[in-house]
């Protein structure tokens, strides 16, 4: 029979070999604290269908959810400055709105950073890309850095004003079951003729720091996917069947189904690296017996600078 004091030696020993564990696991989420700078999204947002209108390319509308969204991404790249996500995810997992995205830091103004993207030829092709119709816009500034960030969507926008400038706190997930989170934040007026003037003089002297983020961008400017080759859709019953060539070029595919040839209302797909799909619902609704469907995909390949699409390959099928 085990007396009272060892018995209570034995759960003690018990407990110290078990509260190491618990010490080393590992954190799920990293807090993260800035200023949520909505002044200069929007004026981002300006410069961008400036562009677009000098390109004869129609305007962008900012989305309420994907301006949330670009925010949110912009806080996570402080902590990794990476198309992928640090969760372990890919870009586009942060809203199923989101199909292309361009990100940057360190530029001090809407206007420095509108440069650095426009000089990159991946970062400017969704700028310019004619098929997009919303947009987020994410200014994240961290310490004294800005943090930037555009998605880029096919969808109508639900439109949005631009909310005042706001500190904010985002818990950002480390873990691939878990989403970022914003879990405060505080209006405040960041907007005073001090700061302007800080900024205006630190446009002025960050001249070679931003042509030197311009260099960078550059090393990726001529990078180019090949359209998806061997693209074959098969009817099966209320059933689409897509497979094409491997890429070995790509980090993934995304695809896209309509029952309208200007793609209106299309279910959005991507996927890694694996070149098949069955597509069964579009919408969140099986797909019907005897309609034509109009599928497209297009590759993308990305680094830590620059995420590059190749042009999509379109066919249509119709369903048995």
């Amino acid at each position: 029979m085990i007396g009272k004091k060892k018995l209570g030696l034995i759960i003690m020993c018990m407990m110290l070999m078990i509260m190491p564990g618990l010490k080393t696991r590992a954190a799920d989420h990293k807090e993260v604290t800035g200023t949520l700078k909505y002044d200069y999204a929007f004026e981002v947002l300006n410069l961008v269908n400036a562009e677009r209108q000098k390109g004869g390319v129609s305007a962008l509308s900012m989305d309420k959810s994907m301006l949330d969204s670009a925010m949110a991404r912009a806080a996570e790249t402080t902590v990794s400055f990476s198309h992928t996500r640090p969760n372990g995810s890919m870009c586009f997992s942060i809203n199923s709105k989101v199909y292309g995205e361009n990100i940057a830091y360190g530029q001090s103004s809407p206007k420095d950073v509108m440069r650095s993207w426009m000089n990159s030829q991946g970062h400017k092709a969704n700028i310019m890309n004619s098929s997009y119709k919303s947009i987020g816009i994410g200014c994240f500034k961290s310490g004294n850095t800005l943090y930037w960030v555009q998605v880029f969507g096919f969808d109508d926008a639900e439109s949005v004003s631009c909310p005042k400038n706001t500190s904010a706190k985002y818990k950002v997930s480390l873990n691939s079951n878990e989403e970022t989170k914003l879990v405060g934040t505080e209006k405040e007026d960041v907007s005073t003729e001090k700061e302007k003037t800080t900024t205006e003089k630190a446009n002025e002297v960050s001249e070679k720091e931003d042509a030197a983020a311009d260099d960078v961008f550059n090393d990726f400017s001529n990078t180019k996917q090949d359209k998806v080759k061997g693209l074959k859709t098969n009817s099966k019953k209320k059933k689409i069947k897509m497979s094409w060539k491997d890429n070995s070029e790509a980090d993934g595919y995304q695809i896209q189904i309509s029952a309208n040839k200007k793609y209106k209302n299309a279910e959005n797909y991507v996927t890694g690296s694996k070149t098949k799909l069955n597509i069964r619902y579009m919408n969140g609704k099986k797909l019907k017996s005897n309609k034509k469907y109009y599928v497209r995909i297009r590759s993308f390949s990305y680094n830590d600078e620059v995420l590059v699409f190749s042009e999509w390959k379109a066919t249509s099928v119709r369903v048995k």
